[in-house]
């Protein structure tokens, strides 16, 4: 695939009918096409083998499918002409493309911080890159809701603490650094270290904070 990665990005070699065709509305078809049929596979391999591991994997397709199709949808608002009402255009819709989707992480950041309490998740990666989602997923894979209820165990309250303290003290650096207009330190990511302390405040019952106006002092 690395002559097809070059192509993009030089497309001088291609015809300019090619170019034309290669629209960025287009591109995002295919890739609707494509999840779809993704998932298709992966539910019909489900119901052929009854592995609910692939059931959870067709389930996550259907996030690549939402995303491709808000996609879609923004670039072809941005497409529009200008009006009374937008006079310089709607190019910016597609910047809300982009920010569904960074906020579907975070929030899988936060559930991922929340599972790893109630011991469902082995351990808490270092924050220097998004979470892997596929822990989520694993919640398809239990056959009930009492099963899952059952094999809920909330981690020590010393162990969540020390988990808080750290990410405390990761904000502060990533917050710190940022003042001093630096890197962040240690190859930290802001947005992963910020999730995780408000998830474990939330949990750790900060000011008695509910979810939606949690704070993360530093």
């Amino acid at each position: 695939m690395r002559w097809v990665r070059s192509l993009l990005r030089d497309n001088s070699r291609m015809t300019p009918a090619t170019v034309r065709m290669l629209t960025p509305r287009r591109l995002l078809m295919a890739s609707v096409v494509v999840a779809a049929v993704t998932i298709t596979l992966k539910t019909l391999a489900w119901y052929v083998t009854g592995s609910v591991g692939l059931l959870s994997d067709a389930m996550e397709s259907f996030v690549n499918l939402a995303s491709a199709l808000f996609a879609v949808l923004m670039v072809t608002i941005a497409e529009r002409p200008a009006d009374d009402d937008h006079p310089f255009g709607h190019t910016k819709a597609e910047y809300f493309s982009s920010g569904v989707e960074g906020t579907l992480i975070l929030v899988a950041i936060a559930a991922s911080t929340l599972l790893w309490a109630l011991s469902q998740i082995e351990t808490l990666e270092r924050p220097d890159k998004f979470s892997r989602v596929e822990p989520l997923y694993r919640l398809l894979e239990m056959p009930s809701k009492q099963t899952w209820l059952e094999s809920v165990h909330l981690r020590p309250a010393s162990e969540i603490l020390d988990a808080l303290d750290l990410h405390y003290r990761y904000h502060w650096a990533v917050v710190d650094a940022r003042l001093q207009l630096h890197l962040p330190p240690a190859g930290l990511n802001p947005d992963v270290v910020q999730q995780r302390h408000y998830a474990l405040n939330w949990l750790t019952g900060y000011m008695d904070q509910p979810w939606d106006a949690v704070t993360t002092d530093t």
